[in-house]
């Protein structure tokens, strides 16, 4: 993992806060405002204070170091007046000179002091803030590139399951396709078979008719012979009404097979 350079908060600008703190002693003292005057006055600003830290706080939390400067400022100049009023209300009924050097250098050196304790701690709250988004974002690509994954192999379920089904109905579809196949062969087969038997039997019976008829001519013959030497004309023409009977029985019995 590459280091990241190290993140500086804007410093702010000291000399105005300097002078706040010298103002406030000179302030406070020309009027003689009483001690509890001055003490409300010092927790109002510790108020004020408690709620510019908060906000800063979350400034820098959130990464909006350009915005962190100013409001800086703003706070070391609340915390000078507290500073101003401590010093005010420590020496109550004596006379503070603000022009007093060593006064002066003690509270510029403070001054330096606090300005870098408050920076110190808000570019820790930003890496802590950077670092939690950066772990945001990589929760989020993670979740997205799992979600897509689960896309893909939900997709890749669905093609699957698609093709097993066109095969399982290719499978059907044949299977059926045989079955008919099979069934129409079978059909034939029993029509070949059934059209040789009839073809068979027909023939059996023009040939029993054939033979019928020969045997009807021969007995016709021999009938004939005969009536014509017993019976005479009368019989003959008896026999051949007989034949003719015969003969249209046996065309009817072949042309209904």
């Amino acid at each position: 993992m590459n280091a990241q350079p190290a993140v500086r908060v804007p410093q702010a600008d000291l000399v105005p806060v300097w002078r706040v703190f010298l103002q406030t002693i000179d302030a406070a003292q020309r009027r003689s405002e009483p001690l509890a005057s001055l003490q409300q006055v010092r927790r109002t600003c510790l108020d004020r204070l408690d709620q510019q830290w908060a906000t800063l706080r979350q400034v820098a939390f959130g990464g909006a170091i350009p915005r962190i400067g100013p409001l800086l400022a703003c706070l070391l100049q609340e915390w000078a007046i507290k500073e101003a009023l401590d010093v005010v209300i420590r020496f109550h009924g004596s006379v503070v000179d603000p022009n007093d050097i060593g006064l002066q250098e003690a509270f510029w050196h403070k001054l330096l002091r606090e300005e870098l304790t408050l920076a110190a701690e808000l570019e820790q709250l930003f890496r802590q803030g950077e670092q939690e988004r950066a772990e945001a974002e990589e929760r989020r690509l993670r979740e997205r590139a799992e979600a897509e994954e689960r896309r893909q192999r939900d997709w890749q379920r669905i093609a699957f399951e698609f093709q097993q089904e066109q095969r399982l109905f290719w499978r059907e579809d044949h299977h059926l396709a045989q079955d008919w196949a099979a069934l129409a062969q079978e059909q034939a087969e029993q029509t070949r078979e059934a059209g040789e038997l009839l073809l068979k039997t027909a023939t059996r019976l023009t040939d029993a008719a054939v033979d019928m008829t020969k045997s009807t001519a021969s007995y016709q013959e021999a009938f004939v012979a005969t009536s014509k030497r017993r019976w005479g004309l009368g019989c003959l023409l008896d026999f051949l009404i007989v034949a003719l009977v015969v003969a249209g029985i046996v065309y009817l019995l072949i042309h209904m097979l």
